[in-house]
């Protein structure tokens, strides 16, 4: 039985129907994997509340410091922020507000590679990208692939630009793009989605030539971020989020230290298993082999730039998954070319790709969806604790490893967040101690033994001391 192609209408319902399963438990607490990123976005949003610059982020965990952080444009965390102001300080709004503008922009991903290709290609992407790692951290309070689909929902619109050549179309496609990127710089990577229209003789001179000075625009406001106020808010106030390395280093990390940890992050991360990634190897090799210059450049341009962020990145890109997130659009449309190429265009095409893919949609499932899977539930009473024997301005040290946000934002405090070596030194205590600290909280799941200072608190779960 020959499958109709899907229209307009039915792909914006799937959509919706999306929407709507990954509503399921949103208002979940962020205890599950990578809590520390995400309670470090929910901490700097909470601080805009009190402090609205939104040149100056600041964090919990800057100990001595004002917790001003040299980190990303934090637009998702002042959208939160406002969310907050006006609503209520709740920790879900951050996975409800991921979630919507990620599911919109499906669509406009959906759009560009139809416009690339044909429908049926990007339905098989769009359902790609459905099933992918995408689809986990979309439900998470991280800017990652928010980012991405404002980035690519302002690619959409340039090509629109070009297309119909109305100036509302260029100037919101600069806005987008430029908001999506500062968010997060890696997804420049999507600006190659631009490369057929370019290439295309169906578009005048006049309107590629006002989107690449459109996009050359936007890439000096992101240089003007990255490149100067985050150096400048380092030099100034000491704390740091982004760590790039060489490039040299980076090849050395990726490619000979960290290889086979780097192989695996690509083969098994993007779709959660491996068939699907072997699927969009394929996929690629088909558009290589075939007769779309444009769709080759594409993919080279995207698969270079890739490569050079991931060397940049060093050793985060091999340890943290969620950094191949900017190569599953590019996976995607492979995906979706490949089951497009097939001989067979039928019921039989669609149950092969339900086959391979399925696995990705219940993997989702099982990491983001079940609230018994969480087993740190029990700093949901942290701050109650904390209000027993502390003032809400009082400092503390907490030991949840270095730069990790994640107990502080339950204690509901600022200071230090330290190894499990730090709170025992008895001769560095005179030093915090001057700096501010009133605290020691001890997750006793993580530093069993006792420390010599006068005991608050003790539960099973936590210690309090004065040092």
């Amino acid at each position: 039985m020959k499958l109709p192609i899907p229209n307009e209408l039915s792909i914006k319902l799937l959509i919706f129907v999306f929407f709507l399963v990954g509503l399921e438990n949103i208002q979940l607490p962020p205890l599950e994997k990578h809590e520390w990123r995400q309670t470090l976005t929910l901490s700097i949003a909470q601080n805009f509340v009190e402090h609205p610059n939104i040149f100056y982020p600041r964090m919990d965990i800057g100990g001595a410091t004002e917790g001003i952080i040299s980190c990303e444009f934090p637009i998702f965390n002042y959208i939160l922020a406002i969310l907050f102001k006006f609503l209520g300080n709740h920790h879900w709004f951050g996975r409800l507000l991921n979630w919507t503008v990620s599911c919109i922009g499906l669509w406009f991903f959906y759009d560009l590679i139809r416009k690339m290709t044909n429908q049926r290609t990007a339905f098989y992407a769009l359902a790609a990208i459905m099933g992918s790692i995408v689809f986990e951290y979309a439900r998470k309070s991280m800017p990652d692939t928010f980012a991405l689909f404002v980035t690519m929902s302002g690619v959409w619109f340039l090509r629109s630009y070009l297309e119909k050549e109305n100036l509302k179309y260029l100037i919101t496609g600069f806005l987008l793009t430029a908001i999506g990127i500062l968010s997060k710089i890696p997804f420049l990577l999507l600006l190659t989605f631009l490369i057929p229209p370019f290439l295309s003789e169906a578009y005048s001179f006049k309107a590629k030539r006002n989107v690449a000075i459109t996009v050359f625009v936007a890439m000096i406001a992101v240089s003007a971020w990255y490149f100067y106020w985050m150096p400048f808010l380092l030099e100034h106030y000491k704390n740091q989020l982004i760590w790039p390395v060489s490039l040299t280093e980076g090849w050395f990390i990726v490619t000979e230290k960290l290889l086979n940890e780097s192989w695996q992050m690509l083969l098994n991360k993007p779709f959660h298993f491996k068939t699907p990634f072997l699927v969009a190897v394929m996929g690629l090799g088909l558009i290589w082999a075939g007769p779309a210059k444009h769709l080759k450049l594409l993919c080279l341009a995207y698969l270079v730039i890739f490569f050079l962020f991931t060397l940049k990145t060093g050793i985060v890109f091999p340890t943290h998954e969620y950094y191949v997130i900017p190569l599953v659009p590019l996976l995607a449309l492979s995906v979706g070319y490949f089951f497009d190429q097939l001989n067979y265009k039928n019921i039989l095409a669609l149950g092969l790709f339900v086959l391979v893919f399925w696995s990705g949609f219940y993997e989702n499932k099982l990491l983001s969806f079940n609230p018994s899977a969480n087993s740190r539930n029990y700093m949901l009473g942290l701050s109650q604790i904390m209000d027993r024997y502390s003032q809400p301005n009082d400092k503390i040290m907490v030991n949840c490893s270095s730069y990790n946000a994640f107990m502080m934002y339950w204690a509901k405090r600022t200071g230090w967040t330290v190894n499990n070596d730090v709170p025992g030194k008895t001769e560095w205590m005179a030093d915090f101690k001057r700096q501010g600290l009133k605290y020691i909280v001890i997750d006793r799941h993580f530093l069993g033994e006792t420390l010599p200072y006068p005991l608050l608190y003790e539960d099973k779960d936590f210690r309090i001391y004065q040092p």
